[in-house]
C-alpha cells in the first residue's frame, strides 16, 4: 500500500529493478529537500520523480561493459532500462530530454 511507504521506498519503487546506490538515493532526496524516512505523500510524487529523472544521467555514465582476463560483465540492459525511464519521466513532466539521440529537423 503506497500510503505506508517512505520517501526513500518510493524512490526505490520508481527505479524498480534498477536499484540506485545509496548515494544516488541521497542525491535524489537532497534535490527535493525531503527526508527519506518520512512517509511518502502523493503531493510529493512529481518532486520525487523529477529528481529521479535528473539523477539518471549521472547513473548511466559508467561503462556499459567490462572484460578482463576472460571475465566479462555487461550493464547494457540496465542502461537501456534507465534510458527508457528517463525518457518517460521527461515526457511526463515536460523536461528536456538531454540524452536522446532523436534526429531534429529544421525547416527553413
Amino acid at each position: 500500500m503506497i500510503a505506508t511507504m517512505s520517501n526513500k521506498e518510493f524512490v526505490l519503487s520508481v527505479f524498480d529493478k534498477n536499484t540506485p546506490s545509496n548515494l544516488a538515493i541521497e542525491n535524489i532526496l537532497s534535490r527535493t529537500g525531503l527526508d527519506g524516512e518520512e512517509p511518502f505523500d502523493e503531493e510529493n510524487r512529481a518532486r520525487l520523480e523529477v529528481a529521479c529523472a535528473k539523477q539518471i544521467p549521472w547513473m548511466i555514465q559508467n561503462p556499459s561493459s567490462v572484460n578482463e582476463n576472460g571475465f566479462s560483465v555487461s550493464w547494457s540492459d540496465y542502461a537501456n532500462s534507465l534510458m527508457k525511464l528517463y525518457s518517460w519521466l521527461c515526457k511526463r513532466y515536460g523536461l528536456k530530454d538531454e540524452l536522446s539521440d532523436k534526429p531534429k529537423v529544421t525547416f527553413l
